[in-house]
């Protein structure tokens, strides 16, 4: 598939199989601010509409975006969409991302 909307098309030729929810920790140095940007596209063709996938997005227990459909946002299937948090400061050595939907 390509990817529009990116410079970086290769990191989203995978994907993960969709389950409720999914949580990432990653082992960062404590105390430290981070601008954590998350890279989504819908590229699967079954989800190529408005609801098809809608989820929350948590960053260090923060809810970053409530009811996210990356389809919806980036306008179409095959298209990235970037979030974008800044200044998230991890207390316990790893940057926690959920995905809920």
């Amino acid at each position: 598939n390509d990817i529009s909307n990116t410079y970086k098309p290769r990191i989203y030729i995978s994907r993960k199989r969709w389950r409720s929810a999914m949580t990432y920790s990653i082992p960062v140095s404590n105390g430290v601010e981070y601008d954590v940007y998350l890279h989504f596209a819908e590229i699967y063709d079954g989800a190529f509409a408005e609801g098809s996938r809608v989820l929350d997005v948590y960053v260090e227990s923060v809810l970053i975006a409530f009811n996210l459909d990356v389809y919806k946002e980036a306008g179409s299937g095959n298209k990235a969409y970037i979030t974008n948090t800044k200044n998230v400061v991890v207390n316990d050595g790893f940057l926690t991302i959920d995905l809920i939907g």
